[in-house]
């Protein structure tokens, strides 16, 4: 039978599923810089550092943006993806349905 382990660090997890995305990303110390190609900001290509760690009100686990935003749930993947695509301008390339 075949070993498939999953990812638990759900940092990995969303790199990964931004790369797929068209998204360009780093693992660094701070998070994750998350670079999108296709959109200019007013200085260079619109980028951010995503973070994880637990909210002060409940303790769960959330991604946040690098300025202290938050964005989503860390087990909620689709939902921080989609939240990051968003407010880094257009959709670089979103798998489509059925691949």
């Amino acid at each position: 039978m075949a070993d498939r382990r999953t990812e638990t660090d759900p940092l990995a997890v969303l790199d990964a599923f931004l790369s797929a995305c068209g998204f360009t990303t780093e693992r660094r110390a701070s998070g994750l810089r998350v670079v999108n190609p296709q959109v200019m900001g007013c200085c260079s290509l619109v980028a951010d550092t995503i973070g994880c760690r637990a909210r002060d009100e409940d303790q769960r686990v959330w991604f946040w943006t690098s300025w202290g935003e938050p964005i989503a749930p860390a087990d909620r993947i689709s939902d921080a993806a989609l939240a990051v695509m968003a407010y880094m301008g257009e959709r670089a390339h979103a798998p489509e349905a059925g691949r």
